[in-house]
Formats: structure tokens, sequence, C-alpha cells
């Protein structure tokens, strides 16, 4: 680094810069893309999971109060 700083200068050390941003940016864009749409993704299918569950366990508990019911109304 000293012999570019020394026979370029200071701009010597930034030389062939912008061809090296032109062709990370697009990888990095499509990387963060893609995170952001799968994190998207996975907080919906985990929240409809949720809900399901909860859908299902009222039904549960609903059924488990009327057999209650019935058993008592039996006796």
């Amino acid at each position: 680094m000293k012999q570019i700083y020394n026979g370029h200068g200071f701009k010597g050390l930034f030389a062939g810069i912008v061809p090296r941003v032109l062709k990370v940016a697009p990888a990095c864009a499509v990387m963060v893309m893609s995170f952001e749409y799968g994190k998207r993704f996975f907080q919906l299918h985990n929240r409809r999971e949720y809900i399901d569950s909860l859908k299902d366990d009222t039904w549960d508990l609903m059924e488990k109060k009327t057999n209650n019911v019935n058993a008592n109304s039996l006796r």
C-alpha cells in the first residue's frame, strides 16, 4: 500500500473502485431483496399457522365444554 500511495497518491488507493462497485452492487441488491422476501414469507406463514392453531385450540375447548355439559346432564 505504501508503494501505491508513493507512486500514485491517495487516488491510487481507490483505483478501479467504480468497476468493482458496478460488479458487486447487483449481487448485494439481490441478496438483500431475497432476504426481505424470505423474512416476509415466513412471517405470514407463521402468522397463519398461529391463527390456525388458535382456531383448533378454541374448537377443542368448545368440544370439552360441550362434553362436560352433556356428561353432567346425564347424571
